[in-house]
């Protein structure tokens, strides 16, 4: 039997495999919900996806705090710390780092609790570099090619996973890091704005630390059970976050720490996965192609949207296409069609300029923008008075566990602003948004 079985494993695995049907991921993820045990965590998920939460973790914390530093990069120093001012420090900090490096410890209170821990780099660029540990499972994210690349590393031939044509950010798929979302860092900033956020110091593993503590949850662990209160813990002397801590009437919900942070250290080493000679890969095709922006009108027939007036400091990083690829919303919206994604980003902050055609029945559509339903969003109703979508109304969202995003409907398009960005800097790109003239 065992030989048979052999045989048989063998036979499978050298069968050519065709890349998958539109829709399919989105199918997947449902049936996988579907089997989860209840009350599943977040970071739970099944050994073949482990990869996925990693990087929505790793900046989930550091969106929070990469670094706390006063106007023109001065160190806060010697005067009274304060929610706001530490929120704007990191702002400035997120925009000048080119690389962070460390080890990521996730844990939470779920089934008797669970701790796990990964290796993780991350640059500018948006490329993107995990390992789990102790086994050497990894995966590496290339956003100048949209190119995934997850496997076991070592010496023993092995079937790796490659996921190309990936969008560069929400709504569309895109590199794991955004499926559970990424952009905790801008709806942490508005937390913080609250002056009723307590800031102190303290120690932490026998360092000076900034302690903040937050009223309400953040649904960064466990999704489902959003905690009462939250705790941030800034290193003094590296203005590092270190731990992120999520209450709920005092018991643990989910812990986030980062340990060893390197800053700027990484190189292009860093951000690739070792697959065994003699792997198989396992292919899968989102849909999109990296191409310049100037490309994107002979692709798609329509000039694509791109703002006039940028945050300071972000410029145009990557743009892709897709002539069809997976609906939005959980695929709770139409087959996207002829999609445009344009990346923009400074340091490791990032947003995303979307725009899809919007079909015969644009009332159909949805937030392509998925909120975990366990999230309890109102969207803000604005109008445009300018721009492509002067005469238009849009809905604002920025809430705790969702990318703060805008979104709206034009006569053909469906168009989405999506990312690090404060409410007024959403609807400011939003505003200037114009269609691409030749060149």
């Amino acid at each position: 039997m065992t030989d048979r079985d052999d045989e048989l494993g063998k036979a499978l695995r050298e069968l050519e495999v065709p890349e998958h049907r539109p829709g399919f991921h989105d199918s997947l993820k449902t049936e996988l919900e579907r089997a989860r045990r209840p009350r599943r965590g977040r970071f739970s998920i099944p050994v073949s996806r482990w990869g996925v939460g990693l990087a929505a973790a790793a900046v989930a914390l550091i969106g929070v705090f990469v670094g706390i530093r006063g106007p023109g990069g001065t160190k806060l120093g010697p005067q009274p710390a304060n929610a706001a001012r530490i929120a704007q420090g990191m702002a400035r900090a997120l925009g000048e780092i080119q690389s962070l490096e460390g080890v990521l410890v996730v844990r939470d209170s779920l089934g008797g609790g669970h701790t796990m821990r990964w290796s993780f780099a991350i640059a500018a660029n948006g490329d993107f570099r995990q390992r789990q540990l102790p086994d050497q499972g990894a995966l590496a994210y290339e956003a100048s090619t949209g190119v995934e690349t997850s496997g076991m590393e070592g010496s023993k031939p092995s079937v790796y996973g490659l996921r190309r044509g990936l969008a560069p950010g929400p709504p569309d798929e895109g590199p794991s890091e955004n499926l559970l979302q990424r952009d905790f860092g801008a709806v942490t900033r508005a937390l913080l704005d609250d002056p009723s956020t307590a800031v102190h110091e303290g120690r932490y593993r026998g360092r000076g630390v900034w302690i903040l503590d937050l009223n309400g949850g953040l649904h960064l662990v466990v999704p489902e059970e959003p905690g009462d209160r939250v705790r941030v813990t800034v290193d003094r002397e590296t203005f590092l976050p270190v731990r992120i801590l999520e209450t709920l009437r005092g018991k643990l919900v989910g812990e986030i720490a980062v340990l060893q942070p390197r800053i700027d250290s990484a190189d292009a080493a860093d951000f690739k996965v070792q697959i065994p000679s003699g792997s198989r890969a396992d292919r899968s095709d989102v849909g999109f192609r990296h191409m310049p922006l100037t490309s994107a009108r002979a692709i798609v027939g329509y000039a694509p949207l791109v703002p006039a007036r940028l945050p300071a400091g972000y410029r145009r990083a990557e743009t892709a296409v897709a002539r069809e690829t997976y609906p939005t919303a959980q695929g709770r919206n139409p087959i996207s069609r002829n999609v445009v994604s344009t990346a923009y980003r400074r340091g490791l902050n990032r947003f995303v300029v979307t725009t899809r055609l919007a079909g015969s029945n644009p009332s159909v559509w949805i937030d392509p923008i998925f909120i975990n339903e366990s999230v309890r969003v109102t969207p803000e109703r604005v109008s445009f008075e300018e721009g492509a979508l002067a005469g238009r109304t849009g809905r604002v969202v920025i809430t705790p566990g969702a990318t703060p995003h805008v979104w709206a409907l034009t006569d053909d398009l469906v168009v989405t602003v999506s990312g690090d960005l404060t409410r007024a800097e959403l609807l400011e790109v939003a505003r200037s948004l114009g269609r691409l003239t030749d060149g």
